[in-house]
């Protein structure tokens, strides 16, 4: 109705139109602010509207929300902000989201803040689930990459061990050397003389190739067995 009239009038007086809305804008504009600044937020009971509010509809209480800056430093902002949606991360990851998983490492990296515990565990999950996936057209022992990772860790150890030792004592001979490290050798790693002699063989044939000395060994995990 206060629209149609308003338009009835337009016709004859334009510029008493304007004055109209203007009038009807402000007045619907100044009610919202009273409701959304309707609050005891900052202990200013906002409903009485008894401080007013300034031609701009600004509310002329010093101490009402509008009022205040924002006192966050850009520090605190981030800490916020990073916190906010490593949260939401964790639920949606948790909920079996990988792309959570990776939005909460990326932003990890670009907010320069170390990952939570369970962003830790669960990009730790994923990696070995990926291990223990069967790689395609492998069989036997060997058929999956963390079973040649931990078979690249033995030849590993061996391969050291006889680098020690050799280091501790050059005047030792090659076969007496690959003697005492047979023996010396537990776990997974303890082998024969022939066989710690082919591993080292296998690992120095890579070491070789890179020409790069010890930075040229291949990467093997020593985190693999007590993730196991």
């Amino acid at each position: 109705m206060v629209v149609k009239a308003l338009l009835n009038e337009a016709g004859t007086a334009p510029a008493f139109f304007m004055s109209r809305v203007s009038q009807v804008i402000s007045f619907v504009f100044q009610r919202l602010r009273t409701y959304v600044g309707g609050s005891t937020r900052h202990g200013c009971d906002m409903s009485d509207d008894k401080h007013g509010w300034d031609a701009n509809g600004h509310p002329l209480d010093p101490r009402h929300h509008w009022n205040i800056p924002n006192q966050e430093t850009p520090e605190e902002w981030k800490n916020r902000i990073i916190r906010s949606r490593l949260q939401m991360y964790e639920r949606a990851a948790r909920a079996g989201s990988l792309p959570a998983v990776a939005d909460a490492v990326a932003d990890c990296a670009e907010f320069g803040v170390s990952p939570p515990s369970w962003l830790v565990q669960a990009v730790t999950k994923i990696v070995m689930l990926q291990l223990r996936a069967p790689i395609p057209g492998a069989k036997g022992r060997f058929s999956t990459r963390e079973a040649v990772l931990r078979n690249d860790l033995v030849h590993y150890e061996r391969w050291d061990a006889v680098v020690e030792l050799r280091e501790r004592d050059d005047s030792l001979s090659w076969k007496k050397t690959f003697v005492a490290v047979s023996e010396i050798l537990k776990g997974d790693a303890a082998g024969s003389k022939d066989t710690i002699e082919a591993s080292y063989k296998k690992i120095q044939k890579g070491v070789r190739k890179r020409s790069g000395g010890a930075s040229g060994l291949p990467y093997v995990s020593h985190r693999l067995k007590k993730l196991g």
